[in-house]
């Protein structure tokens, strides 16, 4: 008697498209996948919370591939994840809980490169393009924090706190607080972050070296 052969679990469409994507694609295009019947997708497009969290990821995944050694083991894990976890999950809760996990998981990939990046913001910058919270700051070697907005003091003797995933958190005296994750930094001339639960990636650019 034969025994029947055994298949490898077909990969959806739209995982592969996301694993295949180039490094600067959006996570998931939702007008575009309106009529979606994967169920998955459909508790994603409808949440805007776990919109910004699929975007998040794909943001910290794609600056892994980038940073984190070879991609082959890095994609491997991300599709193991998505079958694994994301994929399966059939309310909003799972995906919250499965986002969370994979969220930590990547910036744990990203800790080496992260280690080297300290004082990667220390300097006078400016936004370079629409999004990003902060028009124009300045950041000191020991912590310091100044910001401007439309030429006008924004934050004055604020405080920025580096971590070893690259977060970082700006606070004010007056308890404003903004949180990035550094995902890219070229020295002496820009830097990218990331603003948890905003979508796509904040750019600035360098005006004066300290």
């Amino acid at each position: 008697m034969r025994k029947p052969l055994s298949r490898t679990p077909r990969t959806p469409g739209w995982i592969a498209a996301l694993l295949l994507a180039p490094l600067g694609a959006a996570a998931l295009d939702c007008a575009r996948l309106a009529a979606a019947t994967e169920p998955t997708l459909r508790l994603i497009c409808a949440e805007p919370e776990l919109r910004a969290a699929d975007d998040l990821l794909n943001q910290l995944y794609r600056a892994a591939l980038a940073k984190a050694g070879p991609a082959a083991p890095l994609r491997a894990e991300q599709l193991s994840w998505i079958r694994s976890a994301q994929a399966p999950c059939r309310d909003a809760a799972c995906l919250r809980e499965a986002y969370a996990q994979r969220i930590a998981a990547l910036r744990r990939a990203l800790s080496p490169w992260c280690a080297t990046q300290r004082g990667a913001i220390v300097g006078d910058w400016a936004r370079a393009g629409e999004a990003g919270f902060f028009e124009e700051f300045s950041a000191g070697p020991q912590g310091e924090f100044d910001s401007w907005q439309q030429q006008r003091p924004q934050i004055s003797g604020g405080r920025w706190i580096w971590r070893p995933d690259c977060g970082i958190t700006i606070a004010s005296e007056v308890g404003l607080g903004v949180e990035w994750i550094l995902i890219d930094a070229k020295k002496n001339a820009e830097f990218s972050v990331l603003e948890p639960g905003v979508p796509g990636v904040a750019r600035y650019r360098l005006l004066k070296a300290p």
